[in-house]
C-alpha cells in the first residue's frame, strides 16, 4: 500500500514537473523566419525528419538565429554533420551551435539548433531550399538526411536592439543650456556596461561635454546628479571661449579621461578633463581636475588633443598636433597620474615630429603595443599633397628606429588618384601587425582605404597582395567614403566605421573583412 503511494506521488510530482517545463518551453518566443510552411510565422522553422530506427518516429528541428541559451530541461550534447541551406557557403558551423534536446529521449524532442550569429552569411540572405544530413547525437544516435525544396524563408537579424531606450537609439539637446548644437564625438564603454560619450554642446558658447548612459539607454542619474547623467566645462584654458572633447578613455580606478581642445583667449590650448565616477572634476589630477598644454611646436598658435590612451603605469598620453613656425607637427604629450608633465618623456614630457612627408604633420590616433612602444598614425603633407603616416616611438620618447629604419613610414596613392591619403585610426593586432584606417584619393573622389604594416614597417604584402585595400561606393553613391574608426573583434576580423556617400548625402558605414595570417 506504502508503495503503491509513492507510485502515486511520484507520478504527480514528474506530472508536475512535465506541465512546468512546457509552460517553461512555451515562454520561449523563438525570432520569425517567415517560412510559409509553419502554421504561425512566429514560431521559426519547424522541419519534420525521420529517425533512422525502426520506428520510423518524427522529431522536429527548429533553426532560430538565436544565440540566447534555450530554457530547455535535462540535456546539451553535441551533435555532429552539417546544415546546407540553398546556397552551398551557407553552411551552419554544427560546431559552433548548440543544440538542446527537451528530454533524453531523441524520438519524442525538438532540436533547437542556434547558428553562429557572426556567421555574415547567414544575414539577409532569401533561402529557397533546406538539407539536413548526417546529425548524430553524441551517444551516436543518428538522424536520417531530410531535403525539401519548397521552404521560402528570409534570415533576417534584428537591426536594432529595442531593449535600448525602446528604439534602439537615443538622443540627447541642450546640455550646454544654450538650446543649440550638441554633438557627440567618442564613445568608451565601462566595466558596468555604462556608456560614456564625449563631445561638445552650446552653452554661451561650445562646452566639453560628457553624457553617461544605463545600458538600457537611460541617463545614469547618479552622474554628476546635479544635472542627471552628464557634465559640461568651459574655460580650461582661460578663455571662457569655447572648450571641445574629442577622445574619452577610463583608467584602472574607473576614471573619466577626455583630451580635446580649449580656446585660451587668442587661440586653443591641447586640453584634458579627468573626472572621478561620479562626474565631479577630479581634483587631484593637476589640483582642478584638467590640465591645458600651449605652445609644444613653438609656434604659439594652436595645439590640440585629438586621441588619448593610458599606458601599464598609469601615464596618460595624448596624440595631436601643434602649431611650430610655419606649420603643424605632429605631437605626443605624456602626463603622470597626478597631472604632470612626465619629463622621463623626452626630458619635457612631450615630442613632436615635422616633414615626415616633407611639410605638414598631424597625429590622429594613438596605441601602444606589448612591449610598451607607441604607435600614432595620422597625415604627413608631401608638397603636394597629404600621405598617411605612421610613427613609433620608445618609451623614453625617441623614435624607434627599428620601425622602417627611420621611426617613420609613409604612403601616397593607395587608391590610384595620387590626390592624398590620411589615416584616421590605428590598431595592433595579436601578430603585433599594424592596422590603419583612413582614406585614399582616386582622383575624383576619395575611397576608405585600410594598411597592414608588418612590426618592422613595412607594408605586409601577404594583406590583399600590396599591404592596403580600399572600398568605394559602399553607399551607392560613387562619392566619398571614409574610415574614421579601426578595430578588430574577438574573431580577428577587421571592423572599421567611417561614411559613404549615397548619392545625396552621407550614410554611416561599417565595414567588415578578415584579417588572416
Amino acid at each position: 500500500m506504502r508503495s503503491a503511494r509513492r507510485v502515486k506521488k511520484i507520478n504527480y510530482l514528474y506530472c508536475l514537473f512535465s506541465i512546468i517545463i512546457f509552460v517553461c518551453l512555451s515562454c520561449f518566443e523563438p525570432i520569425n523566419f517567415g517560412s510559409n510552411k509553419t502554421n504561425n510565422p512566429d514560431d521559426g522553422i519547424t522541419v519534420n525528419i525521420t529517425i533512422s530506427d525502426p520506428s520510423n518516429d518524427t522529431t522536429d528541428i527548429q533553426l532560430r538565429p538565436e544565440f540566447n541559451v534555450v530554457f530547455a530541461e535535462s540535456l546539451k550534447t553535441n551533435v555532429l554533420g552539417t546544415i546546407t541551406l540553398d546556397d552551398p557557403q551557407l553552411e551552419l558551423d554544427i560546431n559552433n551551435a548548440t543544440i538542446y534536446f527537451k528530454t533524453t529521449n531523441i524520438k519524442d524532442d525538438t532540436l533547437v539548433i542556434i547558428p553562429d550569429e557572426n556567421n555574415p552569411l547567414l544575414n539577409n540572405k532569401k533561402h529557397t531550399g533546406i538539407t539536413i544530413e548526417g546529425l548524430k547525437t553524441a551517444a551516436g544516435e543518428k538522424i536520417a538526411k531530410y531535403s525539401d525544396n519548397n521552404y521560402n524563408f528570409t534570415t533576417t537579424p534584428f537591426l536594432w536592439d529595442m531593449s535600448f531606450n525602446n528604439t534602439g537609439y537615443v538622443t540627447h539637446d541642450d546640455a550646454g543650456g544654450g538650446n543649440g548644437l550638441d554633438c557627440g564625438e567618442a564613445m568608451v564603454i565601462d566595466s558596468y556596461g555604462r556608456i560614456l560619450v564625449t563631445g561638445h554642446c552650446w552653452g554661451t558658447g561650445y562646452d566639453m561635454v560628457i553624457w553617461r548612459y544605463n545600458s538600457n539607454g537611460t541617463l545614469d542619474t547618479f552622474f554628476n546628479d546635479v544635472k542627471g547623467g552628464y557634465v559640461t566645462h568651459n574655460g580650461a584654458a582661460g578663455g571662457n571661449g569655447s572648450d571641445y572633447g574629442s577622445s574619452i578613455t577610463i583608467d584602472s580606478y574607473g576614471r573619466i579621461l577626455v583630451t580635446g581642445r580649449s580656446y585660451n583667449g587668442s587661440n586653443y590650448d591641447m586640453a584634458i578633463w579627468r573626472y572621478s565616477n561620479n562626474g565631479t572634476l577630479d581634483t587631484s589630477f593637476n589640483d582642478v581636475g584638467y590640465i591645458t598644454h600651449n605652445n609644444a611646436a613653438g609656434g604659439d598658435v594652436h595645439d590640440y588633443g585629438v586621441s588619448i590612451v593610458i599606458d601599464s603605469y598609469g601615464r596618460i598620453l595624448v596624440t595631436g598636433w601643434s602649431w611650430g613656425s610655419s606649420n603643424y607637427d605632429m605631437v605626443i604629450w605624456r602626463y603622470n597620474s597626478n597631472g604632470t608633465l612626465d619629463t622621463s618623456f623626452n626630458s619635457i614630457g612631450y615630442v613632436t615630429h615635422n616633414n615626415a612627408a616633407g611639410g605638414n604633420d598631424a597625429g590622429r590616433s594613438i596605441a601602444i603595443d606589448s612591449y610598451g612602444r607607441i604607435l600614432v598614425d595620422g597625415y604627413s603633407d608631401n608638397g603636394s599633397n597629404y600621405d598617411m603616416a605612421i610613427w613609433r616611438y620608445n618609451s623614453n620618447g625617441t623614435l624607434d628606429t627599428s620601425f622602417n629604419g627611420t621611426g617613420y613610414a609613409t604612403h601616397n596613392n593607395a587608391a590610384g588618384g595620387n590626390g592624398g591619403d590620411s589615416g584616421s585610426s590605428i590598431t595592433i593586432d595579436s601578430y603585433g601587425r599594424i592596422l590603419v584606417a583612413g582614406n585614399s584619393s582616386n582622383g575624383s573622389n576619395y575611397d576608405m582605404a585600410i594598411w597592414r604594416y608588418n612590426s618592422n614597417g613595412t607594408l605586409d604584402t601577404s594583406f590583399n597582395s600590396a599591404g592596403y585595400i580600399i572600398h568605394n561606393s559602399a553607399a551607392g553613391g560613387n562619392g566619398d567614403d571614409q574610415g574614421h574608426s579601426i578595430t578588430i573583434d574577438s574573431y580577428s576580423r577587421i571592423l572599421v566605421a567611417g561614411y559613404s556617400y549615397n548619392g545625396s548625402n552621407d550614410d554611416m558605414a561599417i565595414w567588415r573583412l578578415y584579417n588572416l595570417p
